[in-house]
């Protein structure tokens, strides 16, 4: 009996770890993705405060350029909005977060592109037109708004969030309030 055990064991122990394998290196992925998925929400709690002060500068940068000829020369961009850890890691936690936070994240990552695009067309238009600058200005910071808005749902209701389903123009709007900024297109 003692041989067999010796003899066994061995093969034994080989298949048990066979077997197991594969649920513990999913355990540690899942746990590597959820640690992720938690720097990802600090990064956003990080934008979120410095977007706040981006739709302010915004705002007053709007002021300057409004009923200023073409050739009026101003540049006060804000903060361009960098989701770098999300930008890089949505694949790595996408089995790890709900439908919510998935189409949040992409949404995210869609208004980021979209606003460091607008502030690129401000960066190489400010010398010679003050209107196409006003147009992306106000376009960037309409899409800021929605940004903050997300953000701020987020964070606040991180464990029950749910995408908002207002239409984006009431999402500004109620951004703006909140920030005591003007509605972009007034």
């Amino acid at each position: 009996m003692d041989d067999t055990i010796k003899v066994l064991l061995p093969f034994l122990t080989f298949l048990l770890g066979m077997v197991f394998t594969p649920f513990i290196e999913n355990l540690k992925l899942k746990a590597k993705a959820k640690a992720i998925n938690k720097s990802i929400i600090n990064e956003i709690k990080d934008e979120y405060f410095t977007i706040a002060k981006s739709i302010s500068k915004i705002d007053k940068s709007i002021k300057e350029r409004k009923y200023k000829p073409k050739n009026h020369v101003h540049l006060s961009l804000p903060i361009s909005l960098n989701l770098l850890l999300l930008e890089n890691s949505i694949i790595e936690v996408y089995p790890v977060i709900n439908k919510e936070f998935r189409r949040a994240y992409k949404s995210l990552l869609n208004l980021q592109k979209s606003i460091n695009d607008q502030r690129n067309i401000v960066m190489e238009n400010y010398k010679d037109d003050n209107s196409q600058c006003l147009a992306s200005e106000r376009s960037m910071q309409y899409e800021m708004l929605s940004a903050y808005y997300l953000m701020n749902k987020m964070l606040t209701n991180e464990d029950f969030f749910e995408f908002p389903t207002l239409d984006n123009e009431k999402i500004v709007k109620l951004a703006a309030e909140d920030l005591n900024v003007r509605f972009p297109f007034e």
